[in-house]
């Protein structure tokens, strides 16, 4: 008896080639349903936390305030106005050289070295050189054309008469806000509502687009009954009273005969803490006006 054998048709060197492919199948499923639910994490489920951090990454926002309405005497000569000024930022992943960008940046605005190389080099995507700074500063600043160093404009609270009609007048933080004196008592009224400015930028922080999310508006302006002149020499008598009689403070208050005409209310000149550059220090008790910032309410 003869037994047919039949020949292998796989050649010897093939022989374990099958069960490798199975293998490689199977590991290139398992790749792929890693990657699907990688991608499934990352569209679905994370969508929205991912989302949120690249639109922080490649856009901001940039927050215009509206111009803060004027306060003016009888005549409609401004006894506060604000203008605009030009503040300074930087983007300290995008500067080059910091230590040479802060040494120029320092000469030109008169600020320590030291301090503004120490923001340039901070972690933050965003931090303020300088805000409201004056012409010249700002020409200095412009001619550097420093990279990662931008400016934005922004509104810088005046007050023409210096500390005239101060406790009165009150004034207003870094964020033009009334802190005191009618500044605080009208705030609703004299401030404007702010606008937004949206940037697009590319990885590298290059401008792409910009667009606006919404106009600022100013705010609406006062005008008082006060007399310039009959409200210095108020202010001077008052001071010379407060002196003479060792008061820590006066507030005399006088009215005219015609509805509606209020006359001067006046305090020492010398404690009056009003300055043309925008503060947050609150005011000492002699400094006040509580006829201004906690106003009576009308009789009807």
């Amino acid at each position: 008896m003869y037994r047919l054998r039949l020949a292998n048709p796989v050649p010897r060197r093939f022989r374990g080639f099958r069960p490798r492919v199975g293998l490689v199948a199977l590991g290139m499923a398992l790749g792929l349903l890693v990657l699907a639910g990688r991608a499934v994490d990352l569209q679905v489920v994370r969508h929205d936390e991912l989302a949120k951090l690249a639109s922080r990454q490649s856009q901001r926002a940039i927050h215009i305030k509206g111009q803060r309405g004027a306060i003016t005497d009888r005549d409609g000569e401004p006894l506060a106005l604000s203008i605009r000024a030009d503040s300074f930022y930087a983007r300290p992943g995008l500067v080059e050289q910091p230590s040479q960008s802060a040494y120029r940046l320092a000469r030109a605005l008169g600020l320590p070295r030291e301090r503004l190389e120490e923001r340039i080099r901070s972690d933050d995507a965003f931090v303020w050189i300088k805000r409201r700074v004056t012409p010249q500063e700002s020409l200095a600043v412009r001619a550097l054309d420093l990279a990662g160093v931008g400016a934005t404009r922004e509104y810088l609270r005046v007050y023409p008469g210096r500390t005239l009609a101060g406790a009165l007048l009150g004034f207003t933080g870094v964020d033009t806000q009334g802190l005191e004196g009618l500044e605080y008592a009208y705030d609703s009224f004299l401030k404007g509502a702010d606008g937004i400015q949206v940037i697009d930028k590319d990885a590298l922080g290059r401008t792409l687009l910009t667009s606006d999310g919404g106009y600022p508006t100013a705010g609406g302006s006062m005008a008082l009954t006060i007399h310039p002149a009959i409200q210095y020499i108020a202010e001077q008598e008052v001071a010379k009273a407060v002196e003479r009689f060792g008061r820590p403070w006066a507030s005399p208050s006088s009215c005219a005969p015609t509805p509606g005409k209020s006359w001067p209310s006046p305090r020492p000149p010398a404690s009056i803490p009003t300055t043309t550059r925008p503060t947050t220090r609150r005011p000492t008790s002699t400094a006040r006006s509580p006829t201004a910032t906690n106003p009576a309410p009308r009789s009807r």
